[in-house]
Order: C-alpha cells, then sequence, then structure tokens
C-alpha cells in the first residue's frame, strides 16, 4: 500500500469534498519521469485516462521522487530515497 499527501490547494480541496480520502495511479507510466505539467501527462497517457485535472506548473514543488519503504522486513528498508530522508522515517517508526 502506498500513501500520498498532497500539497496543492485543488488536491486539497477535492479530497475535502471526497470525504478524506482519494485513491488514484501515478500519472505518468512506470520508469518515466513525474510530470510537472498536465501536458507531460497527456503526451504519456492520452487514450488510457479519462480526464486530468490540471492544477498548474507543480516544478517548484519539492521535484523529488516518494520514498519507498518495504514494511514488510525488520527493520523496513527504503526501496527507493525521496523526500523523506531515512532520519525522517526513525523519527516516526525507529530504526530503517
Amino acid at each position: 500500500m502506498a500513501v500520498r499527501m498532497p500539497n496543492h490547494p485543488l488536491v486539497l480541496k477535492l479530497i475535502k469534498e471526497a470525504g478524506g480520502y482519494v485513491t488514484g495511479p501515478s500519472a505518468n507510466t512506470s520508469g518515466r519521469p513525474s510530470p510537472t505539467l498536465a501536458s507531460h501527462v497527456l503526451e504519456d497517457m492520452n487514450g488510457k485516462i479519462d480526464m486530468i485535472v490540471d492544477g498548474g506548473d507543480a516544478s517548484g514543488e519539492i521535484g523529488i521522487e516518494s520514498t519507498i519503504v518495504d514494511m514488510s522486513v525488520e527493520p523496513p528498508m527504503i526501496l527507493r530515497p525521496g523526500f523523506i530522508s531515512k532520519e525522517m522515517l526513525e523519527e516516526c517508526i525507529g530504526p530503517v
């Protein structure tokens, strides 16, 4: 399971209006760079999705891929480093 919490007013409003939880896939094909514009999503996903929510340019955001952690092993193991650092994780869950 993956959990993300966006930091964009439009998406936060969508989550609130939906009742608190929204699920969805990434806006890019696996192995491709994360998109920062709706046009990037359209270029990669055209014909594969029904709709794109355009919240504007996201290139000024964090710009780092999500941290992926395997929680099925002890201690948990970082599979892909990202914005959430090992130290940040250890503050919450202990040794990583």
